[in-house]
């Protein structure tokens, strides 16, 4: 790590230590020496070292555990989504937008999922499908369409794109509220349907329906 050789902003020694857990190759659960070793390391006071250590926690980034120590935290987008819904709000986005992120995303997946769906790919599809079904909620819907739509993209196997996918799920979970008011498609039937098309390994007609369903919004 260089050291911070001037007065700096607690931004500063976040990126530095998010340079650290990299450059040492540091994994999910891995310990980070104590706070006062980034002190020396990036030669600054605790209060500064505190303030970046508790901001990459709000992040996800690293992990805090009272009487034991630092942490690298598991992979997960859940609040980097919260953060960002806060200013999805406060900005001019409509939702709609978020919709086309999905509908782009899972459009561009269509031909690795036509070349790889497996029979059991398609029964963890359907059995989706019947948690739609058996949903009593409009939450347990919508939760049921994100984890369809979720395995949906997984079979194409392409871990970034699954990252992709997972950070927009999160972020439709933090603009919940604003995702009701919106016309999503729950019904179980037309879900059925879109199965039963994927079966078939016609990327076009795939792609052609996986449209028209995503595009059912009102915006």
């Amino acid at each position: 790590m260089q050291t911070l050789t001037k007065t700096t902003l607690s931004s500063q020694a976040i990126e530095s230590i998010k340079e650290y857990i990299t450059s040492s190759g540091l994994q999910a659960g891995d310990k980070l020496p104590p706070e006062r070793e980034f002190c020396e390391m990036l030669s600054v006071s605790s209060r500064v070292v505190r303030e970046a250590l508790k901001s990459l926690e709000s992040l996800g980034i690293i992990r805090i555990v009272v009487g034991d120590g630092l942490y690298v935290a598991e992979m997960s987008y859940t609040k980097l989504a919260n953060h960002m819904g806060f200013f999805f709000r406060q900005s001019s986005h409509d939702l709609h937008y978020l919709y086309e992120a999905r509908l782009l995303l899972e459009l561009a997946a269509i031909e690795n999922v036509a070349q790889k769906v497996t029979d059991d790919d398609l029964a963890v599809l359907r059995g989706d499908v019947k948690m739609m079904a058996k949903a009593k909620t409009v939450e347990d819907n919508v939760h049921a369409d994100n984890m369809f739509h979720k395995h949906l993209v997984g079979i194409a196997g392409n871990p970034i794109l699954d990252e992709f996918c997972s950070f927009i799920d999160e972020f439709f979970a933090a603009s919940v509220d604003d995702v009701y008011d919106y016309a999503v498609d729950t019904d179980p039937a037309n879900h059925e349907a879109l199965v039963e098309l994927i079966a078939t390994k016609d990327t076009e007609a795939i792609r052609i329906a996986l449209r028209s369903h995503l595009s059912t919004r009102e915006w």
